[in-house]
């Protein structure tokens, strides 16, 4: 008689009600899975896990790892758990040797066990019970490398490190882990002559150690919530873009540069750039400049000139979707007013997520290094890289002539580039499209009316 147990691993996809989720780490007896849809985090018992794919309601889309356990494999584990699940139930440090042996015992005096186990063996058997759970009690000694590293005093201290120094929001690294456990050794008299068997970890076996922890408790412990849920969620669906205008990011960026006014010469400050850029050819639809902070007056500016741009034999028009940030310059305004008749989707980024608009930050950037820091007046990234240059001092540029030299810049630099993504020049990649399915654009007197 044989009973098929699955053994889900990092990577596997599976559905759950028609909802789709992807595992993204297996440790302590607990499956944590992440949705497909939105990357939102889900966890649940290894057991219980295993019971949901015996009745059918998990449907694995992908390969999985099953093992197998059959009659003669059956009371090894059932002894293994046996000692696992009295060790755990009536000590509260597992791996303290004294009350461990006398555990031992008391267990094989019930089982009529022959041969006990070590108190090696058996904090071997904790370790793979809590990684993964019975599954882990299923693995042979010696078939790979599980086997116990190191003494349990020098475990449980790599684990006290662990716990009390690397999960914490200072980040600190395997060298300090290491320089833990040799001083707490050192302290405790296992480094002195008469401990000479006492195997003390390498760096290289702290750095591995530290590999096997849940990237997403290290993230949260050290980054916060929000960054473990960032990294740990599952690869998620992408956009298709395979149109004009099907999706275009939008975002407003200061300029590192100072522009003057025209009359009197004096210093304004640094100009916002909204920006609108098409994910299909990488070509900028849209832009507006001007002194005053993204806001819906400038975001609706923008738009204007996207849905105008045509009328100049510009890239621009109605797009389809149109992906902003969270900011308040899109939430009841304006421009919500000019989309709905449009019927344009308005689908804005996730909170902190700057994966969701990046081809725009990449353009910003492409943008400041190509032409922006290399104006008269330019403030540079940071005042590391601006050293002793005076931005204000050779601010001599007004907003109408930085907004002039930008939109030359991207008619006639930017445009006509090869882009390494895509590999074709945005204008080119635009025109060709253009001549399949023209955009559909407004003129000002519409756009204002409808405004």
């Amino acid at each position: 008689m044989t009973a098929t147990v699955i053994d889900p691993q990092v990577g596997l996809r599976f559905e759950l009600h028609g909802a789709e989720f992807e595992v993204v780490f297996v440790a302590r007896g607990m499956v944590r899975y992440a949705a497909a849809a939105g990357g939102h985090q889900h966890k649940t018992p290894l057991a219980h896990f295993a019971e949901l794919v015996q009745r059918n309601e998990i449907k694995v889309k992908s390969e999985s790892v099953r093992r197998t356990v059959h009659a003669h494999n059956a009371p090894a584990l059932v002894r293994k758990h046996r000692y696992v699940e009295a060790v755990l139930r009536q000590l509260p440090h597992p791996t303290a040797r004294q009350a461990l042996n006398a555990v031992i015992q008391q267990v094989a005096a019930q089982l009529n066990d022959p041969a006990p186990p070590t108190d090696r063996a058996v904090i071997y058997w904790l370790r793979a019970f809590e990684l993964q759970g019975e599954q882990g009690l299923l693995r042979k000694r010696g078939s790979g490398n599980y086997a116990l590293q190191f003494d349990p005093e020098v475990e449980v201290l790599i684990n006290e490190a662990i716990q009390q120094i690397y999960l914490k929001p200072e980040r600190s690294r395997a060298v300090n882990i290491r320089s833990y456990v040799v001083g707490k050794l050192a302290q405790s008299g296992l480094c002195s002559a008469f401990h000479t068997d006492i195997r003390v970890p390498t760096l290289r076996s702290i750095q591995r150690r530290l590999k096997q922890l849940d990237p997403y408790v290290v993230a949260r412990a050290q980054r916060g919530e929000l960054a473990a849920n960032r990294i740990a969620r599952a690869a998620g669906r992408t956009r298709r873009v395979g149109a004009l205008l099907s999706v275009v990011e939008m975002d407003t960026y200061q300029l590192d540069i100072q522009v003057v006014d025209p009359d009197s010469g004096e210093v304004l400050g640094r100009p916002y750039l909204t920006c609108l850029i098409d994910v299909c050819t990488r070509a900028v639809v849209g832009m507006h400049i001007s002194l005053y902070p993204p806001s819906a007056p400038t975001a609706l500016a923008a738009l204007r000139d996207m849905l105008t741009r045509p009328n100049r034999g510009l890239p621009g028009g109605v797009a389809i979707i149109i992906v902003p940030d969270n900011g308040i310059e899109f939430k009841n305004s304006a421009f919500i007013r000019v989309c709905e008749p449009l019927a344009i989707i308005i689908s804005p980024a996730q909170i902190r997520d700057p994966n969701g608009k990046a081809h725009i930050e990449r353009f910003f950037y492409i943008l400041t290094r190509g032409l922006v820091q290399k104006l008269s007046g330019t403030t540079f990234s940071n005042p590391v890289a601006r050293g002793e240059y005076d931005s204000a001092k050779h601010a001599c540029l007004t907003l109408n002539q930085v907004a002039e030299l930008i939109e030359q810049w991207i008619n006639e630099v930017y445009h006509q580039t090869v882009h390494s993504r895509t590999g074709r020049a945005p204008i080119l990649a635009w025109e060709e499209l253009a001549k399949e399915v023209a955009p559909l654009s407004l003129s000002a007197e519409d756009v204002d009316a409808l405004a």
